[in-house]
């Protein structure tokens, strides 16, 4: 059984949506887009996502209103966010994490990276009782361990 997963992206650069949709394509992902925060909020109201890829620097409002905005709701709460941005500086950095981000991804970006960044995303949104409210937990395989993390949107833990 194939299953398609709903992705995002938020954007204020249509060029930047263009290239991350070619990047992940090859994956079977289903897409839908947005220009900018009030759309993507918009969208949201109204349809389903698995993963959202979310620019910080837009106009109305920015990537942080956005994702503060879902982790206030509690239809779009469970929604993880990736932030796909320009922003370099720590200050940026930590704020996408403080507001619920998942992950931090700054621009220009190779497209190895943003496949295997979004991949152990989508593994764990696959695993029933993998994701939930609050905690997103991975099992990660690597040469040298097995490790188990665990992303908490208040604070991160690793085990």
């Amino acid at each position: 059984m194939e299953l398609n997963y709903n992705l995002l992206i938020v954007d204020d650069v249509s060029e930047n949506i263009q290239v991350a949709m070619n990047i992940l394509k090859e994956q079977g992902y289903d897409f839908s887009y947005a220009l900018n925060g009030s759309e993507a909020i918009e969208l949201l109201k109204r349809n389903s996502f698995d993963l959202i890829l979310l620019d910080v620097m837009m106009p109305d409002f920015n990537g942080f209103e956005v994702c503060e905005f879902m982790k206030n709701d509690p239809r779009l709460q469970d929604i993880p966010v990736i932030f796909l941005t320009a922003r370099v500086d720590v200050d940026s950095i930590a704020k996408g994490f403080q507001v619920g981000g998942v992950d931090y991804i700054t621009k220009p970006f190779h497209s190895n990276e943003l496949i295997v960044r979004v991949k152990p995303i989508w593994s764990c949104i696959m695993q029933n009782g993998c994701y939930n409210k609050t905690t997103l937990c991975c099992k990660i395989n690597s040469k040298t361990k097995n490790s188990e993390f665990c992303l908490n949107w208040n604070k991160i833990k690793r085990k």
